[in-house]
């Protein structure tokens, strides 16, 4: 009976944000805390040092028979409250709440001259990026229950940037790392990352914040736990037998990233407050984040959901950061895309006119005997699940010669890997290629139409083939597939053989004949290239264009030939 109830409490804390809010979440600490009780147990794992975050770690069975307020939290303090009514909106200002009694310290006042003095600059920016989404994440915090004035945690954590990337791979304008992401729900993959979606990062924060006032009913605590983990935070009260954070972040028993990080966010919460008395008086604070959210049966490319809302495929990708590629998740349906405020009714009616296969731009790929579906993801850096998943296909088996594949791919997308879209490309010299997060020598080698062996050979990358992002690889057959023909020997110089690395050496056509061509219906840039012996690398570079971007029927592109090639 006794296990059974344990389980059960157990339980109640993994609901997290699915469980009612205590009555009051102001933030005190409390008064007369007491010592976590003694017990000859090991302490609870640490989270490693390269964690950004808090890793949701829940109490022992032990620990839950000897503290009940880690599920009821105690009651407020005999404390003066800071009753001070909320301020009408002014100058464009976002509305503060002022929820939080301060305490004052020597280490919070640190930060105050820092943040006003070597460090204005970067805190007035970071508040102008408040503006847009302040409002919608104080909504979150007080929908879950919590202290509106929380939000401002972001300002610490990212900066209230949505694409924040950290050195421990911690993402978002909440700083999640990948493992208490997942806790909360949060999906990362190589199609989304939620971590840096402002709405379901929000939630999972504020839903995280309160499992960890819940564990230590008291609020300096749970962000100290927020930034360095539960395991951490514990241990340290362990080793100096107090549970008040001023005490316990005196020694060595916190990282000092965390003995900074609660008086830094109390400082930042003392000025946004009072930005003009701090002299913060002319801040430019960001619109709000407005939009209206639609749901994309299948996979979805952004340029036509843009188009469908008469909009910039940038605005879209500006609301939806979570999207790492160029069109929604292949196999997740009903996907929910947030577009611009007062455009939904437009695009529900041209999207249920959009016939299903013109909703994107795929590539299609026409399966050869022979070929499995194991292969055909290697030749274009996929995965055989997302293939499947957009063929709607339930197991490899069911792929048939002749059939025709639609290829997660923008039309015209080439097998080389690829980046996320919108990144900037690394410019490569002629005939080598750079390589990047994911890549293997496999992968690299079908997408250039040549061997590992050789690919091996030419780079002396031994017999395992270890590389790693932005190293340059020599090309035997630069932007290649295998359907090319040889290029001729003044396109092409190889070294001996006996060498270990062959070199390869291109000439480059910008000094030649320039002229403009008009793109064909079904013209792909390898197309283009091959036409008229030139790198596709140029021809982006000549016209300024992304390196994803896709061709239309009658767009000009101006290319730079030697004279005796023709279009």
């Amino acid at each position: 009976m006794t296990k059974f109830a344990l389980t059960c409490l157990l339980a109640l804390l993994l609901t997290g944000c699915f469980s009612a809010p205590p009555a009051t979440w102001t933030i005190f600490q409390r008064k007369a805390a007491t010592t976590p009780a003694a017990d000859d147990s090991p302490p609870p794992p640490s989270r490693s040092d390269d964690e950004k975050e808090g890793d949701g770690s829940l109490p022992t069975e032990e620990e839950l028979l000897v503290s009940k307020d880690l599920l009821d939290p105690p009651s407020p303090p005999d404390r003066q409250v800071d009753e001070r009514k909320r301020e009408p909106v002014e100058d464009g200002r976002p509305p503060v709440n002022f929820e939080l009694n301060l305490q004052d310290h020597e280490r919070v006042d640190e930060f105050v001259r820092h943040f006003t003095d070597s460090g204005s600059v970067s805190f007035q920016r970071r508040l102008e990026r408040s503006g847009r989404f302040v409002p919608l994440m104080r909504k979150i915090f007080a929908e879950e229950g919590l202290p509106e004035d929380l939000v401002y945690l972001a300002m610490i954590e990212s900066g209230f940037q949505e694409h924040a990337l950290s050195w421990a791979q911690a993402s978002g304008p909440w700083q999640f790392i990948e493992s208490t992401g997942r806790l909360y729900g949060l999906k990362n993959d190589a199609w989304r990352d939620e971590r840096r979606d402002p709405v379901k990062s929000t939630r999972a924060a504020a839903c995280h914040l309160k499992d960890l006032y819940r564990q230590f009913g008291d609020w300096y605590l749970a962000l100290a736990a927020y930034n360095a983990g539960a395991g951490r935070v514990q241990q340290a009260m362990r080793a100096t037998g107090s549970s008040d954070f001023w005490t316990i972040s005196r020694g060595n028993s916190l990282h000092s990233e965390t003995q900074r990080y609660v008086p830094k966010f109390l400082a930042s919460l003392k000025i946004v407050r009072e930005p003009g008395r701090y002299g913060f008086e002319d801040v430019s604070y960001q619109d709000p984040l407005a939009f209206d959210i639609v749901t994309v049966r299948t996979a979805t490319d952004l340029e036509v959901i843009a188009h469908l809302c008469n909009t910039r495929p940038e605005e879209i990708r500006a609301l939806n950061p979570e999207l790492k590629r160029w069109c929604t998740p292949p196999g997740v349906g009903n996907y929910q895309v947030r577009i611009p405020p007062g455009t939904a009714q437009r695009f529900k009616k041209r999207y249920a006119a959009l016939p299903e296969d013109q909703r994107g731009r795929f590539k299609r790929h026409k399966v050869k005997k022979g070929e499995t579906l194991l292969g055909i993801a290697g030749r274009y850096n996929l995965s055989t699940g997302e293939i499947m998943a957009l063929n709607r296909l339930s197991s490899p088996r069911l792929l048939k010669s002749g059939a025709t594949l639609i290829l997660p791919l923008p039309e015209g997308g080439t097998s080389v890997p690829g980046a996320e879209s919108g990144k900037k490309r690394v410019q490569a010299a002629p005939g080598t290629y750079v390589v990047r997060r994911g890549d293997t020598v496999y992968r690299i080698a079908r997408s250039f139409g040549v061997s590992e062996s050789e690919l091996k050979a030419w780079n002396g990358l031994g017999s395992k083939g270890f590389i790693r992002p932005g190293q340059k690889l020599l090309l035997a057959q630069a932007n290649s597939p295998k359907t090319q023909k040889q290029p001729d020997r003044k396109t092409i110089q190889r070294a001996p053989r006996q060498g270990a690395v062959k070199k390869v050496v291109r000439q480059r056509a910008a000094k030649g004949r320039k002229v403009v061509y008009q793109v064909r219906s079904g013209d792909t840039f390898w197309d283009v290239s091959r036409r008229f012996n030139v790198a596709t690398q140029d021809i982006l570079e000549w016209n300024d264009l992304p390196d994803r971007h896709v061709l239309k029927a009658g767009e000009n592109l101006t290319l730079h030939i030697k004279g005796d090639e023709k279009g």
